[in-house]
């Protein structure tokens, strides 16, 4: 199966994996065989404990919008009148009896004001969601990658553990033979359970990767047995020019974007309030003396002699230019990542294509040659041993530019937020 890190994300945005969240998906089944990027992405991107709480976020920025929205309560007010006094009034015999009701009337449109502050904070709310998705969806990339590399890591360790075993008879059949020191059977020997411990080592390693990829999608035990995928895919990529005109499609420009429009919303919240509410009250008036009955109408409304919400509105429009200069501060630091992340992918291709055309078939010829050497007694152990162990180094170099390259691709598409030619 061939691994595709940067088709990997772009599928699922095309799918709508990174979409507004609109509720929890039916979660996958982990496999208890093998598993592919994909089938872990997708595992990822349900189950990671963290998306939990942003739902939860998406729900209270829907109940601030209802709140928002809604009108201020009337009022009833009962109040007595000359009672408890002295003289005639010592009871409520010369009572005045007034029940009134009050209504707030929201001026200079408040309300819908709000509302639409509401609204903006609830995109705010979506994309800071989608970029949490994206991240999971690299980390994940990133966590795969390293299963792949520790399992390839152990199948080199095990081919040199069984090199070893295999030149430790040889040895012996030398030293028997006088054609050698019996210094080199213990040589022999020791490199050969040194293999054995690093092949052990190694399997821990695997181990450890297993439990950080599982962990992703909140599994303390993995169930899967081996992750499926081709570390040795190297594809011309686009310029730096062309991916960081794409930058703008990475959801933390959006959620910029989306910041600047809510501090503008809050900024005519602000305004508005410099309107004072008018408050209108209507009710009826007994008179407990001669029993009549008159009405009571009344109104008020603040005077904004002093205060004309000034120090908020100016404190919405400082909060604009603050939401507007880390947009900008954000996009720097972006762009900053991307040619990061694009010198890593460029030097690790440059160091790939090195190994694959001279380095790797000249070591594996020497290490060939210095071996048919032994076996025919030209050669000592010494020189058999520093042909594999340069053989070794060189394959894990090798491996260590796959794992770079397939990092800087992946780190690469969630900084752009779409695939880039030639990963199809």
């Amino acid at each position: 199966m061939r691994f595709h890190p940067i088709l990997l994300l772009t599928s699922c945005l095309a799918a709508g994996a990174f979409s507004t969240y609109a509720g929890t998906p039916s979660a996958p089944d982990e496999p208890s065989g093998t598993i592919s990027l994909r089938q872990a992405v997708a595992l990822a991107l349900v189950r990671h404990p963290e998306l939990a709480a942003y739902s939860k976020d998406i729900r209270i920025a829907d109940a601030q919008k209802l709140q928002a929205g809604l009108k201020p309560n009337p009022v009833v007010d009962l109040s007595l009148e000359d009672i408890v006094g002295s003289g005639g009034y010592n009871g409520f015999d010369q009572s005045q009896n007034t029940l009134q009701l009050s209504q707030l009337f929201e001026l200079g449109d408040k309300r819908a004001t709000r509302v639409r502050a509401a609204e903006t904070e609830r995109v705010s709310v979506q994309w800071d969601y989608q970029t949490k998705r994206l991240q999971i969806a690299a980390t994940t990339v990133a966590a795969f990658v390293d299963v792949l590399a520790a399992q390839r890591r152990l199948i080199q360790m095990k081919e040199t553990q069984a090199l070893a075993e295999k030149f430790a008879p040889a040895a012996q059949k030398r030293v028997d033979a006088g054609r050698a020191s019996p210094v080199e059977v213990t040589r022999a020997n020791v490199v050969t359970a040194s293999a054995k411990i690093a092949v052990e080592q190694q399997e821990g390693q695997l181990t450890v990767s297993r439990k950080r990829l599982a962990a992703l999608w909140g599994s303390t035990k993995p169930r899967f047995s081996d992750a499926v995928g081709d570390l040795d895919q190297v594809r011309d990529l686009p310029t730096l020019t062309t991916a960081t005109g794409r930058l703008e499609k990475n959801p933390l420009l959006a959620r910029g974007d989306a910041e600047i429009t809510s501090r503008e919303a809050k900024l005519a919240v602000e305004q508005a309030k410099r309107h004072p509410d008018l408050t209108v009250s209507a009710g009826v008036r007994q008179y407990s003396e001669t029993k009549d009955v008159g009405a009571v109408l009344g109104f008020s409304l603040p005077w904004p002699l002093f205060n004309r919400n000034q120090g908020n509105i100016a404190e919405a429009q400082a909060q604009i230019e603050k939401a507007r200069d880390l947009r900008t501060a954000t996009k720097v630091q972006l762009s900053t990542s991307l040619a990061i992340a694009y010198e890593q992918m460029e030097n690790a291709k440059i160091q790939i294509t090195s190994y694959r055309a001279s380095v790797l078939p000249q070591v594996e010829e020497a290490y060939k040659l210095t071996n048919e050497g032994y076996e025919n007694g030209r050669f000592g152990y010494l020189e058999v041993l520093d042909a594999q162990r340069t053989l070794s180094e060189a394959r894990q170099r090798q491996l260590e530019s796959l794992i770079q390259y397939h990092k800087a691709v992946a780190e690469i598409e969630g900084l752009t937020g779409q695939a880039l030619p030639g990963n199809k």
